[in-house]
């Protein structure tokens, strides 16, 4: 016996529908059949109302408070033989209705699909449905504006040379496309704790502080799943401290500029919220070699490995 409880509120943050021991595949089918309304589909555990009980619907209503829904759905197998039914309360005119489905193996995709598209029909027939912004097929395919915000935390290495650096960065982007395929530009910034190196004839330390650009393309894989090709360019400003054999302390400073190339994953935690996975490889185009006179003090790889994870606010 599954519960699916549908949540929807005046905001579109707010909407969910979640489900009661359900199977993964069900969530997955309910979720493909509400996505129009840009729900989230969750999964809870509590016991579904007995439908044989006068108190049925005082104890939808009860779950349906409790999970701030606005309606709630439960699924009774049939028995050997008989049609399972989907139960459905509607806290706008608390009401509960059934609908048989069809005598089908509870894992068979049919009838999956039969209690998502029925689920999807009781929910279009509620009183609160014209609340439930519909997604169709030209809004989805509609090109839109976004503003992002980004913060980013990463580990940077050298391929060698160095030690490994954590960095804390930001990012501004501006995005234009569907959801789909979205094309963007961006400007950022990031600085870290400190690279150091030690060879036989000096060790120290290395601060970079970089300026970067990038532009980017953002491509649907599954709802709320994106893969998102960034390319771009940077400039570090690097400061080396740097302690030699013979010649003591010194200290260096230059600009280096490096072309960029990463593969990110962005995951829609909600509509304006987004967790981004990724790696970037930086190439710097200045010959690394330091100097302190006509000393080489430090020689780092020009391929630099970073990777982290960012969260991201979108306007739209």
């Amino acid at each position: 016996m599954a519960l699916l409880v549908t949540a929807a509120t005046a905001s579109a943050a707010n909407r969910r529908i979640a489900l009661v021991r359900a199977p993964p595949d069900l969530e997955r089918s309910v979720d493909l059949a509400l996505y129009p309304w840009d729900i989230t589909v969750v999964t809870i555990d509590d016991a579904p109302p007995d439908t044989s009980a006068p108190s049925a619907a005082a104890a939808a209503q009860s779950i349906a408070h409790r999970y701030d829904a606005d309606a709630i759905a439960w699924l009774v197998p049939g028995g050997a033989g008989a049609a399972p039914t989907l139960w459905f309360f509607d806290t706008t005119s608390l009401s509960v209705q059934s609908h048989p489905l069809p005598v089908l193996p509870s894992d068979d995709p049919a009838e999956l699909a039969a209690v998502a598209l029925t689920l999807k029909t009781l929910v279009r027939s509620t009183a609160w449905e014209q609340r439930l912004p519909t997604v169709t097929g030209e809004s989805r395919g509609a090109s839109t504006w976004e503003t992002r915000l980004e913060l980013e935390a990463m580990a940077r290495v050298p391929w060698s040379g160095a030690t490994a650096e954590a960095r804390a960065g930001i990012w501004a982007s501006e995005w234009r496309g569907t959801p789909q395929l979205r094309l963007g530009a961006a400007l950022g910034a990031s600085a870290g704790l400190g690279m150091t190196f030690d060879g036989s004839a000096s060790h120290g330390t290395l601060h970079d502080v970089d300026a970067r650009a990038a532009v980017a393309a953002r491509v649907g894989l599954v709802p709320h799943v994106e893969l998102e090709p960034r390319v771009g360019a940077s400039a570090h400003f690097e400061h080396a401290r740097v302690t030699t054999v013979d010649a003591g302390s010194a200290t260096v400073t230059r600009v280096n500029p490096s072309l960029d190339l990463g593969l990110f994953l962005d995951w829609e935690v909600a509509r304006s919220f987004t967790w981004v996975f990724g790696v970037e490889a930086l190439y710097s185009l200045r010959y690394q070699r330091w100097l302190v006179g006509s000393d080489v003090v430090f020689a780092p790889s020009p391929v630099w490995i970073q990777a982290g994870s960012s969260i991201a606010w979108s306007f739209w």
